[in-house]
């Protein structure tokens, strides 16, 4: 999978609605270009090292942005049907951009840290807590789906 389909599928686990989490990449990479301009007309300036790790700063930014406006964006919406079928929306805004980051992605516990804007060790907390939530609207079997 590409980076921007990451990027789509992340936020559409966050807002479920295809149009709602295609604003929200969009809205992530107009944050990223204002917040880090410098580094983005200088991305190819530097040896390889320096590159990826620009390259890295610049997918955990995004993934933040998208985190941070979908988390805005979720009280907005009304996500009754999606919360009806699937048992993965009655979790959280942030349980469930914590387990997509643990099992569809390739970052570390300090850039999941990073993208939720807490330090590593709630999030490991949090990742626990959100296992424990999604399993237990699995077996009490919630009238929705995985």
């Amino acid at each position: 999978m590409t980076f921007a389909a990451d990027l789509f599928s992340f936020s559409y686990a966050l807002v479920p609605d295809e149009l709602q989490a295609q604003q929200v990449v969009t809205d992530a990479f107009t944050v990223l270009v204002l917040r880090h301009q410098e580094l983005i007309e200088n991305i190819f300036v530097g040896d390889r090292d320096t590159r990826e790790r620009k390259d890295r700063f610049i997918k955990v930014a995004l993934f933040e942005s998208s985190y941070s406006i979908a988390s805005k964006r979720e009280r907005q919406l009304n996500l009754g049907k999606a919360k009806e079928t699937l048992s993965f929306y009655l979790l959280s805004v942030e349980s469930r951009a914590l387990l997509f980051l643990t099992h569809k992605t390739n970052f570390t516990q300090d850039e999941h840290a990073d993208i939720l804007s807490r330090d590593k060790y709630e999030v490991a907390a949090l990742n626990t807590l959100a296992r424990i939530e999604a399993d237990t609207f699995i077996r009490e079997g919630s009238g929705a789906t995985c």
